[in-house]
């Protein structure tokens, strides 16, 4: 499903030159598709450096946390751009492959991602 959206994407990406606002839009996919790209390779085969598959469950805890912080930053790139554009992004949201939601809800949303970044927890830093 993810392979099928992230094509979907990359169309859309290249189709998004013929838009009405060329810069919001081109960046609006361009971001969507570094986003469905980190959430991709996030349910990839652990791997070593070396191409080898890692067996040692503390090194995977390792990777499914660098990862985890890739797929976030990604997302807020994605979600500050929309709030940070909103009036461009409203415009727009009819158009293939946007996502309609509300300004509260994508500040929600970045808010929480935020939290996710800054969490001590998580070693996002």
């Amino acid at each position: 499903m993810k392979l099928i959206i992230f094509i979907c994407a990359l169309f859309a990406v290249s189709n998004s030159f013929a838009e009405s606002n060329p810069s919001f839009e081109d960046q609006y996919y361009r971001l969507l598709t570094k986003y469905i790209e980190a959430q991709t390779q996030g349910s990839d085969v652990y791997r070593y450096s070396d191409g080898s598959e890692v067996t040692n469950p503390a090194d995977k805890i390792k990777i499914q946390a660098e990862r985890d912080c890739k797929t976030w930053r990604a997302n807020k790139a994605f979600t500050a751009h929309i709030v940070d554009n909103f009036k461009a992004y409203e415009a727009s949201k009819d158009k293939p492959f946007f996502i309609k939601a509300s300004k509260a809800e994508w500040t929600k949303d970045l808010k929480d991602l935020d939290d996710k970044l800054n969490n001590s927890e998580n070693s996002c830093q």
